[in-house]
């Protein structure tokens, strides 16, 4: 403001003082120009060669930018053109729609890619989903930027249907529920924060198949509105472990400030399930303890573990891991209590009727980034007794994919009640073992804003627009897409404001 202002302020001055201000005008002109350009230059170089966050290189850049994107934001909440929904329409031509005023409803023909691979039984199989807090592939998987530090989820990434290029949605916890359970559109700021349209989930689906279902997590539900947005799931059960942690005694040996650790979340819950006889189950675990600055259990033997791990790593990356090595440890504590989970669940009658689904909800940047589309890169396992064979894909997929190639499978296989129509924003999980992309997503960052987006195998970011290449690489796009890509991120952009701010995507 003070730059724009200057200028003006300098006219006023010169037509009532003379000649001798005009210096005073000319040279806040220069300083006018000379910002414009320095706001300018850094993004233009930005564009052309990294993908940093350019706002640390400048403040100014910033400033516009935030605000331009807000009144962008701002004007799609109210601008909604029939034209819009018919160019939306046109992007899944493959979709059977049902109402052109609800852009997603249609009827279900997710393509079913996942019985290949299974040899079911006659039986319901379980569904189990975990969710691990801050599990990036930087750090988890082969070719982990940082090197993997979570060894048992490797092995058993060999044993099950393994993903390597998969998404998250947004760069913070608040996206994964909604995006994994009920492939749901990210809304304003999160689609559980607000009035959230008439949906579905698997939750839901599965309850209304006479499974019961249990959620499982040790911290405080209110926050990020887990609570909120599971119960109107209809979940059954809500595991208590936060309210018995804030009453126990014992909070430095088996918890920290969050609630109990992982590993006694995993142990509490085997136990509760190993008193219940319910005939299906769908269980949902979330885990905490590798949030940055949490404390872990027996910390000094899993700080050990990591040094062990970073040591075998090549020098490059061992020398940045140093500064992390407490950090890094809590994803081995993590690994360890998982491989204590699997074992005990190996124990039970159901775990070779059961189907489990591993994922992060969103990328650690601690240890750095290779690229910005690195910050939404997770892994992504489904592992079972009842598959035929290990298979690992390198198409690109999200979680986002996850629940409607599941219920595929379920409902082409056993005889469930199926809703009428679905409003999935996914046509689910892509099973080429080539890499290739062909997802088009809406991504959310850590402010809260939507400015980022995936258009087949083009990445869009803040104006600027990428290709996507294997291991989910960035290089420059060809300036002749850049026109073409912003619009489609306009388009998608628009009606995820539609779909949520109207209420149009599912009727009651």
């Amino acid at each position: 403001m003070v730059i724009i202002s200057l200028p003006l302020i300098s006219i006023v001055i010169a037509k009532n003082a003379g000649q001798r201000f005009n210096r005073l005008f000319q040279s806040s002109a220069i300083v006018l120009f000379l910002s414009v350009f320095l706001i300018y230059y850094p993004y233009e170089l930005y564009c052309r060669n990294k993908q940093i966050d350019r706002f640390i290189v400048n403040k100014s850049l910033y400033f516009i930018y935030a605000n331009y994107y807000y009144f962008r934001k701002d004007l799609k909440t109210k601008d909604y053109d029939t034209r819009i929904l018919r160019d939306f329409a046109s992007e899944y031509p493959q979709w059977q729609q049902c109402d052109s005023l609800m852009p997603f409803l249609r009827r279900d023909n997710t393509p079913e890619v996942l019985s290949p691979f299974f040899a079911l039984s006659p039986a319901k199989p379980d569904i189990v989903y975990i969710v691990v807090e801050s599990l990036g592939r930087g750090i988890s998987g082969e070719n982990a930027f940082s090197g993997s530090f979570t060894p048992f989820l490797d092995s058993l990434a060999n044993h099950s249907l393994y993903w390597e290029n998969c998404i998250t949605t947004t760069q913070r916890s608040f996206g994964i529920l909604p995006s994994l359970l009920g492939s749901l559109p990210n809304g304003n700021t999160g689609f559980q924060f607000g009035e959230m349209p008439d949906h579905t989930s698997i939750i839901r689906l599965l309850k209304e198949n006479g499974y019961k279902t249990n959620m499982f997590y040790a911290g405080y539900y209110e926050f990020d509105n887990v609570r909120g947005f599971i119960k109107m799931q209809g979940n059954d059960y809500f595991a208590p472990y936060y309210d018995e942690y804030k009453a126990s005694e014992s909070k430095e040996k088996n918890a920290n400030d969050w609630g109990y650790a992982d590993d006694v979340l995993f142990a509490k819950s085997l136990n509760y399930l190993g008193e219940q006889h319910d005939k299906n189950v769908y269980n949902l675990f979330v885990t905490f303890s590798t949030h940055y600055e949490l404390e872990i259990p027996a910390k000094e033997k899993y700080i050990s573990a990591a040094k062990s791990i970073n040591e075998n790593l090549p020098q490059e990356q061992r020398l940045k891991n140093n500064s992390h090595i407490d950090y890094l440890a809590s994803f081995v504590y993590l690994d360890n209590a998982l491989q204590r989970f699997f074992n005990g669940y190996k124990d039970r009658p159901d775990f070779k009727n059961t189907i489990f689904v591993i994922t992060g909800d969103h990328y650690i940047l601690n240890f750095g980034i290779p690229d910005r589309l690195s910050l939404y890169h997770v892994p992504l396992l489904i592992y079972s007794p009842l598959l035929k064979e290990s298979q690992r894909f390198k198409s690109m997929v999200s979680v986002l994919d996850v629940t409607p190639s599941l219920w595929s499978l379920l409902c082409n296989n056993y005889n469930y009640v199926k809703p009428q129509f679905v409003a999935w924003v996914s046509d689910g999980l892509d099973t080429t073992k080539s890499f290739c992309c062909h997802k088009k997503v809406l991504l959310m960052q850590e402010d809260r804003d939507n400015n980022e987006f995936i258009y087949d195998n083009y990445f869009y970011s803040y104006g600027s627009v990428y290709e996507i290449t294997d291991n989910l690489r960035l290089i420059p796009a060809p300036q002749s897409v850049n026109t073409l890509i912003s619009d489609k991120f306009y388009l998608f952009s628009t009606v995820n404001s539609y779909v949520y701010n109207k209420q149009k995507l599912m009727p009651n």
